[in-house]
């Protein structure tokens, strides 16, 4: 009798201890994390990084000026003025997207955008939207070197579409209607630069120009007043562009030495191709050829 009122209090003790063991284990359960943690709080700055370009209040607002490096951007299309500028730039190391707003000019304005000669300029970048109408040229990068411009519709200027200078690339740019030359890669003192995937046509003069160590490649340049391309210089290669002249003049007009012309479709007659000596020419072939040279330039 003694033994089971012992082996009933052990049984008890037992059954606590057990009971007390799984209440703390769902204590447990229940107050654990079982969703994972979140992501880590941004240490990203809030806001926009950039600087917002608006329409001045007045015509004194003109040129609109940037003088320190960093990224702008078109908040709202902008329209100009008689004899100013659109907007000035005068620092290193300036992106300006536009964000797919125009910057409209009127009769007797200046240059769209302009790469001022205060200082040598650099790592000048412009894209995603229209410069037009201007009453000098679109976009004159001509004193900032190494820049890039892609992305750009820049037509109806009075002066050139676009002047780019050395080092610098040019993609992605339909420069039409303009008053002088389309796209202008202005190098000199032995810089390179790179036209590529870009449209010019019916712009006064010349479609597409280079001086000299220029990539052109992957461009449809038709209709305009003179050349299709017109490379003044020695260095470049002319490579793979869909092109036509206008009237007498050359569709390819190659007047330095030492550069390359290969397969490129060329719309007219063989005598719409002006190059120099001492040039590397790929054959002009059509449709009377045989299309077996790899790097013929096919006329069409």
């Amino acid at each position: 009798m003694k033994r089971s009122l012992l082996d009933r209090a052990a049984w008890a003790v037992a059954g606590a201890l057990a009971v007390a063991l799984i209440a703390s284990l769902a204590g447990v359960a229940r107050g654990g994390q079982l969703d994972p943690p979140g992501p880590p709080a941004s240490t990203l700055p809030l806001g926009e990084p950039r600087t917002p370009i608006r329409q001045p209040a007045s015509a004194a607002g003109f040129p609109i000026v940037i003088s320190a490096p960093g990224s702008y951007y078109l908040a709202e299309n902008i329209t100009g003025v008689v004899g100013k500028d659109g907007i000035e730039v005068r620092a290193d190391s300036v992106t300006i997207d536009l964000n797919g707003f125009a910057l409209t000019g009127v009769p007797g304005s200046g240059h769209g955008i302009w790469a001022s000669d205060f200082v040598l300029l650099r790592a000048l970048s412009i894209g995603h939207g229209a410069v037009q109408d201007w009453g000098a040229d679109g976009i004159n990068g001509d004193n900032a070197h190494d820049g890039s411009y892609d992305d750009l519709r820049l037509d109806h200027n009075a002066g050139g579409g676009i002047r780019a200078s050395g080092n610098s690339l040019i993609s992605h740019v339909v420069a039409a209607a303009n008053g002088a030359h389309g796209i202008l890669m202005n190098n000199w003192a032995g810089e390179g630069g790179i036209i590529r995937d870009s449209t010019a046509s019916l712009n006064d003069l010349d479609g597409i120009v280079v001086l000299g160590n220029t990539l052109v490649v992957d461009n449809n340049s038709f209709s305009n007043g003179d050349s299709a391309i017109h490379a003044y210089y020695s260095g470049s290669r002319i490579d793979s562009n869909n092109v036509s002249g206008a009237g007498t003049m050359p569709a390819i007009n190659v007047e330095g030495s030492n550069n390359v012309i290969v397969r490129n479709s060329i719309r007219g007659v063989t005598a719409n191709v002006s190059i120099a000596a001492m040039n590397t020419v790929g054959p002009l072939e059509n449709a009377f050829t045989p299309f077996s040279h790899p790097w013929a330039n096919i006329v069409y």
